[in-house]
């Protein structure tokens, strides 16, 4: 019996599994486990997977279908099993994921997973972090701060129609709570106008 993986292995080997099973369909990882594919060493223990309103249940069939997922009749909660098991939530926009998403919405390939750009994913942890109980604000605060980071070292600098959530006010309160004025400088938004 091989030993159990790490969280973030598991998290990481089941994203891959999703990817080649969702193949070219429209879907992203986002979340924690989007950010440590892009190579966060946060510790995260599911998927959030997005995809277009109407696709949930077409998203959850293919993975019914698939030997290592499991899809519970009756709630439909889904899971990776694996050592440990990963859970597998599936959010579609404007309820379970703020942020706008379809095919034209871009990401990247990691691997067999694809991840919602940086950029917007950074933007969605913007906003998600607003109004959350202290440990998902804590790691919501990390992931901002890996992709602010990742976002200046593949210099790939979000641009205002990217990040529409962050404003002055914003950078202000995350500095005031968390720090990093310097990479958020370093990535342009000190002088961000409203």
């Amino acid at each position: 019996m091989s030993s159990p993986l790490s969280d973030v292995e598991a998290v990481l080997a089941a994203a891959q599994a999703v990817g080649k099973i969702l193949g070219d369909r429209t879907y992203a990882i986002v979340g924690g486990a989007g950010c440590a594919l892009l190579g966060s060493s946060r510790t995260t223990t599911d998927i959030d997977i997005v995809v277009p309103r109407g696709h949930t249940l077409e998203t959850k069939k293919l993975f019914r279908d698939q030997e290592r997922f499991v899809v519970e009749k009756g709630t439909l909660h889904t899971y990776f099993q694996g050592n440990p098991r990963v859970d597998i939530e599936i959010l579609t926009p404007p309820m379970l994921f703020k942020e706008d998403f379809d095919a034209s919405t871009p990401t990247v390939t990691v691997g067999s997973a694809k991840v919602l750009k940086p950029a917007l994913l950074l933007n969605a942890k913007c906003h998600s972090i607003l109004g959350r109980g202290e440990e998902k604000t804590k790691s919501d605060a990390h992931d901002i701060d890996f992709l602010l980071r990742w976002c200046q070292k593949e210099c790939c600098f979000p641009t205002v129609e990217e990040c529409s959530r962050v404003n002055r006010d914003f950078v202000e309160w995350y500095i005031h709570n968390f720090g990093g004025a310097e990479v958020w400088k370093n990535v342009g938004f000190d002088s961000q106008a409203d």
